[in-house]
Formats: structure tokens, C-alpha cells, sequence
């Protein structure tokens, strides 16, 4: 049978592991052009930079998911332009004139840092009823209730820049600065930051 002490512990450890499980995204800077009119926007070109093919189709595709919602026509970048020709400028614009785009998209990688987070150590509490069940009860609870050593947890942070263009003009109508705990599995801080930062297009009016 386990021990109070390895139970309590135990808990800990699964509560550690949920915390780490949900992601989460802080948006540190929004920019929008308050001249710029909503409802124009119709399709739009997805851009994800990063030199990992299946991240870029991921991202891509997971901003197509959650703009087609909203009725809005989202082509992922992958699909009509070749990662060696995301810095033909001449290409791009071409692009952009056959499909007859409303606005692009850009997500960029600005910096990544790892953070430490330390939790002191702790005693569990027993409750009241540690105390009413005699002194020998009371002692051996003490005992499996011992202090719990302290931990240190690690977390990488991501910050991503995320643009949209006017595509007829190439003005820049939004812009924002965010932070993104990285977990061990991207496809949920994806699904994450891409969630955050559609809320927020659609509560300033731009989508």
C-alpha cells in the first residue's frame, strides 16, 4: 500500500503536469489602423516563417480552420508558394494579383528564451480530523506528512510577430507582439496563439 507521503506527492506531480499540459498566450503589444474599414476582407494569403516544412503547413492550415468560421476564404502560403520564394518580392506580388487576394497574413518567430519557475517547499495539511484521532494517529500522520522538497519547473517561451496587410495597397492594417508557453506538444501552443490572435482580430473588427 502507498504511503500518504508518495500519495500527496503524487499529486503534485500530476498537478504539475496539468498545469504544464495548457498553453497559453499573452498578447504584449496590439497595433491597428483605426482608418482601416471591417468587412473588406474576404480572402487572404496565410504566411508562417519557419524552416520546418510540417510546422509552416500546420500553422498555415490551422489559421485557414478557425478564419473559414468567419466566412473568410484563407489560403495557406505553402500551397502557392514555394518556401525559396518567400523572398522574391516581384514573385509575392504577382501572387497576390492572380488570386485576387484582400489581405496577407505574416507570422514570424521574434525570440525564444526558457524561464524558470521555483516552488518552495511544502508541508501538507492534514485537517481537522488529524488532530481528534489521539496523539499516536496524530504522530504517525506527521511522519507520512513530512515537508515536500521544493522544485524548479522550466518553461520555454515563444515570441511570435503577427501582421495583416492590405493586399490592394500593401499597408500594414494590424499588427501584434505576443508571448507563448511552449510546451512539449506545438500543435497545442499553436492551436493556442492562433486562437488569441483570431479573437482579437475579430473583437477590434478587422475580420
Amino acid at each position: 500500500m502507498r504511503s500518504r507521503k508518495e500519495f500527496l506527492y503524487s499529486l503534485v506531480l500530476m498537478a504539475i503536469l496539468v498545469l504544464n499540459s495548457c498553453a497559453s498566450t499573452t498578447l504584449t503589444s496590439v497595433w491597428k489602423d483605426e482608418t482601416y474599414r471591417s468587412g473588406n476582407i474576404k480572402k487572404v494569403l496565410i504566411i508562417a516563417f519557419s524552416e520546418r516544412p510540417a510546422v509552416r503547413r500546420f500553422f498555415e492550415d490551422e489559421f485557414k480552420r478557425q478564419m473559414t468560421p468567419l466566412g473568410v476564404e484563407a489560403i495557406s502560403s505553402y500551397t502557392v508558394v514555394p518556401y525559396e520564394k518567400l523572398s522574391d518580392k516581384e514573385f509575392l506580388a504577382a501572387q497576390a494579383r492572380n488570386l485576387r487576394l484582400d489581405a496577407v497574413l505574416i507570422t514570424r518567430l521574434v525570440d525564444k528564451k526558457t524561464v524558470q519557475s521555483y516552488f518552495p517547499p511544502e508541508t501538507a495539511y492534514m485537517g481537522p480530523s488529524g488532530y481528534s484521532t489521539g496523539w499516536p494517529t496524530y504522530c504517525y500522520n506527521c511522519y507520512q506528512a513530512l515537508t515536500r522538497p521544493g522544485y524548479t519547473v522550466e518553461n520555454e517561451i515563444v515570441s511570435l510577430e503577427t501582421n495583416l496587410y492590405e493586399a490592394r495597397t500593401d499597408t500594414l492594417i494590424w499588427s501584434a507582439l505576443s508571448d507563448t508557453f511552449a510546451e512539449s506538444d506545438k500543435d497545442d501552443y499553436i492551436r493556442s496563439f492562433i486562437s488569441v490572435i483570431m479573437k482579437k482580430l475579430s473583437d477590434d473588427k478587422i475580420l
